[in-house]
């Protein structure tokens, strides 16, 4: 995964950043900087929001949202059952992580319990292929009740309308 730098005027962009200008991260969470960037790096999630004072090469930050996003890329990696893509792991909230999926969805863990959360998300999506609702956002931080919300259907051409109607 690739642990970006927050951008250095403190603005959000709505240009995607290149990796480049963050650190790349292994599994046990040591943050490096490549030699080179290649195709197979761009393809990485990306996990966002980790505060800069804690960023260095040959470091393992000790942020919790960091050490959280790590966690649910490994879960989710030894999980093939899952059908979560990760592309970006935004922990800049400090109590939760928001995942973007590259499917479209946005799901958002808190920083506890990343093990019981994953096996809500797997029985939501479960349901969610069964049902053939696609799903928009789940806030899989509650227990019960998970409030979720499904893309809604494009509404029907008129002509498509009036031949059903028939």
């Amino acid at each position: 995964a690739w642990v970006e730098l927050p951008p250095e005027d403190g603005l959000e962009t709505p240009i995607e950043r290149l990796p480049s200008n963050g650190f790349l991260v292994d599994s046990s969470g040591l943050l490096m900087k490549p030699r080179r960037l290649t195709t197979q790096h761009l393809g990485l999630p990306t996990i966002r929001g980790v505060p800069c004072e804690s960023l260095a090469q040959g470091v393992r930050p000790e942020h919790e949202g960091f050490l959280a996003a790590l966690e649910i890329l490994s879960a989710c990696s030894q999980r093939p059952e899952l059908p979560l893509r990760p592309r970006c792991l935004d922990v800049s909230r400090g109590w939760r992580v928001e995942i973007s999926d590259a499917s479209g969805p946005i799901f958002v863990l808190g920083l506890e319990d990343i093990e019981g959360q994953l096996d809500r998300l797997h029985k939501l999506m479960v349901y969610s292929m069964e049902s053939g609702r696609k799903i928009q956002t789940a806030n899989l931080m509650v227990r019960r009740n998970m409030p979720v919300t499904f893309v809604m259907a494009s509404p029907l051409p008129t002509s498509e309308k009036a031949e059903r109607r028939k």
